[in-house]
């Protein structure tokens, strides 16, 4: 396992990630609004969004809340994290769950379908710039 990946699939990491949140995220509710707004959809809209380095959910959440009839589907790298949104979401059918590593190109193996809304909100910095730059051009196949 790669060293983020031992990190955020820890147990500790697990149950201290929303406090560690809180802290190094001042104005997270703040964000979170400006970034629902500018999604070009309206509540009852039908459409697919990617929660690309979905974690704990905690972003997913509100993006059930806002759009109830999207299909979401979380991608994270973290079994244990994945887990847990499952479960804040009552195991909700229109909520699906891939554990891929985006770091690596074979991320986008098997990802199927286009998506209306590609998000990622606090993953992708995990990453190197030669690699971000590759993962823009995999995300771009994908809308």
């Amino acid at each position: 396992m790669d060293g983020w990946q031992s990190v955020y699939d820890s147990e500790e990491m697990v149950k201290t990630f929303n406090l560690r949140r809180k802290i190094v995220g001042i104005r997270l509710e703040e964000r979170d609004e400006i970034i629902l707004d500018t999604i070009p959809f309206c509540d009852d809209d039908v459409f697919r969004i990617l929660d690309l380095g979905a974690g704990m959910g905690c972003f997913t959440i509100k993006l059930r809340e806002q759009f109830p009839k999207a299909e979401i589907v979380c991608l994270d790298g973290s079994k244990k994290m994945l887990a847990i949104v499952d479960s804040i979401l009552e195991h909700d059918k229109t909520v699906s769950f891939i554990c891929k590593d985006f770091s690596k190109a074979s991320w986008i193996q098997g990802i199927e379908g286009k998506f209306d809304v590609i998000i990622s909100i606090g993953a992708i910095h995990h990453i190197s710039d030669v690699r971000k730059k590759q993962l823009f051009s995999e995300v771009y196949t994908l809308g």
